[in-house]
Order: structure tokens, then C-alpha cells, then sequence
């Protein structure tokens, strides 16, 4: 609990800037009492200047602070130093310093130190001395806000009926104690969230509506990109089917050439036995007219006159023999070195024999002789004719195979480059297609989730929102029965009249149109029975001031938990003698029903000294301070 111990003022107003001015604030009650003019409502001043950085009303800077022109000096120097225990227990001195420079034309104001020390702490006492922050965290050490300072605690002798000023005034201050622009501030922060988050909502709605048409899409075109898979697949079975036919084909091909060159082996060689047979059987009857040719020179032998004839003959059939037998074995030599010619070539000459023997057995030798060339010319055109036709048909089927080879080959080096090319071509489109399609759903899911989450965080807002407008109505509903019911105590215990049984504090809730803000109207009414009426402007001076003094009490009261101080500057201005009594009665009944808290301070400022004496009655202040002007 925070309490004021004391007060240090100098060069304020009428306080001489040489001299510093020291009050302490005791428990329960500090009275102060003076002349009009004294200085008196500058305590008051400087107390709110020094917890709040308010300044008096009509006096801003260089008016609050004692006038050079009165000094022999032109610049002055002025201080307010504030000690108090915070709510934390703690001793905390609070210090604002000002110099005022008079010039030619005006005087210059400025603040030289503002400092908020914790008494008792050595060098590291010094929590800041920035201006800012001390206008913050006083009242935060203090426990008491700085409207409850401003309007209520502190209030200046001026503003002490503030609850009769005009509507928008009373307002104001009521806003301002009941912290109804932080809560609508609050609120319209989190309206502006909201609002955000509707439009980012509807914005990633529709980017979720994207995505889900590009899915849908993505789902068709992959639907679309296998079909034509399958059919690049089919073609693959195709090619491979092909490739495995020339497979077969290449294999094959040897086997047909060895099969064709068998069978063409096989038919010629028939051929060529069928010639050497042939031949043999021309041979043998050779042989056989050669025999019978010699057995006809044996029996012409017994004639001499074919002696001669015989001998030529012989000699003739001797060479003739000769050189079948050299052609013969020529035949017989090219026979061996082709195996199957070979063997036609010796049948050849063993016909060529059988044809010498049926020359010799022939008279007509020259015919045999013909004969036999004509075997030769044709046993050698055979030869050469099989020869000749052998090795180009050989070559022709060789060149033939090649060339079907080398196509076969090229075709299936295409179809190889055309299956990987195909390969390739899928696993590339699966690839990109599994890619595209995953991300295009992880983009979906992600943005789903966004969406989503901003669905949530709208719903959170509007739950808060609820919440906090209904927490601000509670709040405010409660604080105010529980203000008028302060109100209703202290009026029935001070007020000596019967024209009013109570005052109250009343609201009208409104609504803006264009929006959902709420608003509070408030008002002070009257009441006598079941009549309420506004008391601006039907109640006289004394019933203004008196009740303005009690709604003070109830707001400190009702919003000064932490804290027990609070100040009256001319309380009893205005009232008449039995009200002052009044007042007088229910301050000591206040104060009595206080005596629990420790805390509690009243400081009363006044120049009746009949209301001082009738507060120093009881025993609660047994002193008081008299304030004089300087001489």
C-alpha cells in the first residue's frame, strides 16, 4: 500500500525560489489552512505536477514557476520533490526540476531534471531521469492511475465541481478514470485485426480456390499424361517386341547362310556326280573301243601290208595315249585340290580312257581324237562354268546377307535409340508430372491450412471481442453500482437537507451507427422517492460542492485500492454553516471507518479556520499547518 510522507516545493508561484518549503503528510488527516492568496491550492498544484506532469489549469510552464521579475535575478530555478512509500514498500523520492529564463520579450521555459530515485540504495539509486517515464511510473508506483491523480486525488480547486460541467466534459473525465479509451482502443485494435484478417481470409480463400481448380487440373492432366503413357508403353512393347524379332532374324542368319551354302554344296555336287558319272560311263566305252581296237591291230598285225599302217597307228595311239594320261592326271590334280572337282576330274579321265580304248578298237581314230577334245573343251567349261558360278552367287548372297544385316542392325540401333528416347521421355514426365502434381498439393494443403487457421484466429477475435465488450459492460456496470452505493452511504450520512434522499452517478449506453463501438453518456441525478432528476443546473452552490466532494470520495474509494490519499482544496466553499457541520461529521466518520488502513490519508486545504477547529475535535489530527505569505 503507497502512502505520501512529504513534499518539498521551491520557486512555484509565490514560493521564493531561495527558500524550499517542507510538508509531511501524517495518517489518517493533514490539515492546511491559510488566507486566500497564501499559496495554499500550490501545494495542491504541485502535488499533481509532481505525480502526473500536469499543470495547473490557465498556468503552462513558465506562469508555474515563481516569476523573475519579482527576483533581482533573470533566470530562476524552481523544484518539486515528491517522497513516498510505493506499493511495494518501498521509499521513493521523486524530483522535477525547471528553470525559466527571462528574455526581452518573453520568458523561456525548460525542465533541467526529472528523476525517480529509491531512497537508501546507495549510487545504483538512480532508476532513470527521463521525463517520460517518470510521468509513467509515478502513478504505477503509487498503485493510483493518473486520471484518479489528475481528477479526483489532486483535483484543483477549479475544476472541484468537474461532475456539473457539460456533457462532453464529464465524459471526458469519466472516459478517462474508467479507462475507456485504452478498452475501446482495445477494441478497435482488435476490430482492425479482424478486419485484416477478413480481407487476408478472403484473399487466401481465393488463392485456396486457385490452388483447388489447379489440382482438379493437375488431377485431369495427370489422368490425361498416363493415358499417353500407356500408349508410349505400348509402343515400347512394340519396339521391344521388333527388336527381339531382329534379334532372332541376326541369329538366324548365319544358320541360313551355313544352310543355303550346304544346299547349294549339296545340289552341285549331285550335279558334278552326276557329270563324273556320266563321264566314267563314256570312259569305260572308250576303253572299251580302245580294247577292241587294239584287239583289231593284233589280228591286222598277220596282214603285212597294214604293218606299216599298224606301226603308225601305234605310235599315234601311243602319243594319243600319252597325252590323255597327262590330262588325265592334270584333270585328276585339280580334282584333289577341290575335293568333289577332283573326283569328277579322275572320272573324266577314266572315261577318257574308255574312250582312248575304243579308239584304238576304232579305225577312225581322228573321230575319237575329236571326240575326245570335245570331252576336254567341255569337261573344262564345266569347270570353270561351275567355278564362276559358284563364287559369284556365293558373293552376291554374301553381299546380299550383308546388306540385309547392316539394315537389320541400323533398324534395330533405331528402334534402341527411339526405346531409351521413349524411356527417358516417361520417366521425364513422371518425374515432372509426380513433381508438378506433389507440389501443387502440398501448395493446396498448405494454403488450406492457412485458410483455416485465419477461420480460427477470425472466430478467436470475435469470441474476444465478445468477451471484452461484455467484460467492459460488466466492468463498468459494477463499478458504477458500486460508486453509487458509496455515493448513497456518505450522501444519507453528510447531507442535512429533505429535498434530496440521494445522488447517482447514471450512464446511457449508446451505439454508433456506423459502427458496433459502444459509447457511455454519463449524468448526476437527484433523487427524492421514485423521481430522478439531472441536478446540473436545479441544485444550489452548497449541494454542487458538497456533492461533488462526494463523488470524489466514492471514486477514490472505489478506485484507489492500492492507496488511501486523497485531497480537498476548499471543501467548504459555498456551503452553509450546518453542511460544513455536515461535512465536518462525515470527513471524521470517513476517516473513523478508515482507521484499519494504514494507509488512509485526507489532506484538507482551507481557509475556515471553524472547519479546521471542527475537524481537530476529534482525535485523529491534533496539528495542523498554517500557510502565510512571505513579508
Amino acid at each position: 500500500m503507497s502512502k505520501i510522507d512529504r513534499v518539498s516545493i521551491r520557486g512555484i508561484r509565490s514560493f521564493s525560489p531561495d527558500d524550499k518549503i517542507q510538508l509531511e503528510f501524517g495518517t489518517p488527516l493533514t490539515m492546511i489552512v491559510g488566507l486566500n492568496g497564501t499559496g495554499k491550492t500550490t501545494i495542491i498544484e504541485c502535488l499533481k505536477y509532481i505525480t502526473t506532469g500536469e499543470f495547473p489549469p490557465n498556468a503552462k510552464n513558465a506562469t508555474f514557476v515563481h516569476d523573475p521579475k519579482l527576483t533581482d535575478f533573470s533566470t530562476v530555478r524552481a523544484q518539486v520533490q515528491l517522497k513516498f512509500t510505493n506499493i511495494n514498500n518501498q521509499k521513493i523520492v521523486a524530483t522535477r526540476s525547471m528553470e525559466v529564463c527571462q528574455k526581452k520579450t518573453k520568458a523561456t521555459f525548460k525542465t533541467i531534471e526529472s528523476a525517480l530515485l529509491i531512497e537508501g540504495q546507495g549510487l545504483n539509486n538512480v532508476l532513470y531521469n527521463i521525463l517520460a517515464y517518470l510521468d509513467r511510473d509515478v502513478p504505477l508506483q503509487l498503485g493510483v492511475s493518473k486520471p484518479i491523480l489528475e481528477h479526483v486525488v489532486f483535483c484543483h480547486q477549479e475544476d472541484s465541481n468537474w461532475p456539473f460541467s457539460d456533457n462532453a466534459s464529464i465524459k471526458k473525465r469519466f472516459d478517462e478514470i474508467f479507462d475507456a479509451t485504452k478498452y475501446t482502443s482495445a477494441l478497435q485494435n482488435l476490430k482492425a485485426i479482424r478486419k485484416e484478417k477478413l480481407i487476408q481470409q478472403k484473399h487466401e480463400a481465393q488463392k485456396l480456390e486457385y490452388l483447388m481448380n489447379e489440382v482438379k487440373r493437375a488431377e485431369k492432366d495427370k489422368v490425361a499424361e498416363l493415358k499417353r503413357l500407356d500408349l508410349k508403353i505400348q509402343e515400347i512393347n512394340s519396339i521391344s517386341a521388333k527388336l527381339k524379332q531382329i534379334k532372332l532374324e541376326i541369329d538366324s542368319l548365319p544358320r541360313d547362310n551355313g544352310d543355303n551354302s550346304n544346299t547349294q554344296s549339296s545340289e552341285d555336287h549331285s550335279q558334278l556326280r552326276a557329270q563324273i558319272d556320266s563321264r566314267r560311263e563314256e570312259h569305260s566305252k572308250i576303253t572299251n573301243q580302245i580294247t577292241e581296237t587294239e584287239h583289231s591291230l593284233k589280228f591286222l598285225q598277220q596282214n603285212y601290208e597294214f604293218s606299216e599302217l599298224q606301226q603308225k597307228q601305234k605310235s599315234k595311239l601311243q602319243t594319243t595315249e600319252q597325252e590323255i594320261v597327262e590330262e588325265f592326271s592334270e584333270l585328276e590334280a585339280e580334282l584333289r585340290a577341290n575335293n568333289i572337282k577332283l573326283n569328277e576330274l579322275t572320272n573324266l579321265l577314266s572315261s577318257m580312257e574308255s574312250v582312248k580304248k575304243n579308239l584304238q578298237d576304232n579305225l577312225n581314230y581322228s573321230e575319237y581324237l575329236a571326240n575326245l577334245e570335245s570331252l576336254k573343251l567341255e569337261h573344262s567349261a564345266k569347270e570353270t562354268e561351275f567355278k564362276e558360278f559358284d563364287i559369284k552367287r556365293t558373293q552376291n548372297e554374301l553381299i546380299n546377307l550383308s546388306n540385309a544385316l547392316s539394315e537389320i542392325m541400323d533398324k534395330r540401333a533405331s528402334l534402341n535409340g527411339q526405346l531409351t528416347q521413349l524411356t527417358q521421355e516417361i520417366d521425364r514426365n513422371k518425374h515432372q508430372l509426380s513433381t508438378d502434381y506433389k507440389s501443387t498439393i502440398k501448395s493446396c494443403n498448405e494454403q488450406c491450412v492457412l485458410v483455416e487457421c485465419l477461420d480460427m484466429i477470425i472466430s478467436d477475435l470475435d469470441v474476444y471481442l465478445k468477451n471484452l465488450d461484455a467484460s467492459i459492460l460488466k466492468y463498468h456496470t459494477r463499478k458504477i453500482n458500486e460508486i453509487n452505493v458509496i455515493i448513497r452511504h456518505l450522501w444519507y450520512n453528510t447531507y442535512q437537507g429533505t429535498d434530496i434522499d440521494t445522488i447517482q452517478i447514471k450512464t446511457n449506453l449508446e451505439t454508433e451507427s456506423t459502427s458496433t463501438n459502444r459509447s457511455y453518456n454519463y449524468r448526476v441525478v437527484m433523487v427524492k422517492g421514485d423521481l430522478e432528476l439531472d441536478m446540473r443546473g436545479r441544485c444550489s452552490a452548497g449541494q454542487k460542492v458538497l456533492a461533488s466532494i462526494i463523488i470524489r470520495l466514492a471514486l477514490a474509494d472505489a478506485f484507489s485500492s492500492q492507496s488511501g490519499f486523497l485531497t480537498l482544496d476548499e471543501p467548504t466553499t459555498n456551503l452553509d454553516f450546518e453542511n460544513i457541520t455536515a461535512l465536518a461529521e462525515s470527513l471524521r466518520a470517513i476517516i473513523e471507518s478508515r482507521q484499519e488502513k494504514k494507509n488512509f490519508q485526507l489532506v484538507v486545504i482551507t481557509h475556515d479556520d471553524t472547519f479546521i477547529k471542527m475537524l481537530g475535535q476529534s482525535a485523529f489530527s491534533e496539528s495542523y499547518y498554517r500557510v502565510q505569505k512571505p513579508k
